[in-house]
């Protein structure tokens, strides 16, 4: 393993949930249609009841013109990287955590015969793509 992975840095894996943006402006968007149809419909009739549309108006617009202007982030996996390498955690790690890196990485030893034994050492490709 360390002669495949000694130099790279070790990552860890987190689920980034993103942000669904689209569907919080379709809310916005609803809420609005439905405080101007009050309006339309002549719901407003004082100048209390005019001063609280304004308010709630103003309020849902610049909730609006805030979405729009953040940019949408897809759901996905993220790696970040811990500062270390694979060869500085080993030199450091005992017996069961270097068995848990091996199987964190996805290293297995495959047996293809026990008389004689033979067997083949895989060594997955470390990306990001592929990471297990």
């Amino acid at each position: 393993m360390l002669q495949e992975y000694g130099d790279l840095p070790i990552t860890t894996k987190r689920w980034e949930p993103g942000n669904d943006l689209a569907g919080e402006l379709e809310v916005i968007e609803q809420r609005i249609r439905r405080l101007r149809a009050e309006q339309d419909a002549g719901l407003i009739v004082s100048d209390e009841d005019h001063d609280d549309y304004l308010r709630r108006m103003a309020v849902l617009i610049e909730k609006r013109t805030t979405l729009e202007a953040e940019e949408p982030k897809r759901p996905g996996w993220v790696y970040d990287e811990t500062g270390q390498t694979f060869r500085e955690a080993w030199s450091d790690a005992t017996r069961e955590e270097r068995r848990n890196m091996l199987i964190d990485r996805g290293v297995r030893l495959e047996l293809t015969s026990a008389m004689p034994f033979v067997a083949d050492l895989i060594v997955p490709e470390l990306t990001p793509d592929n990471e297990p």
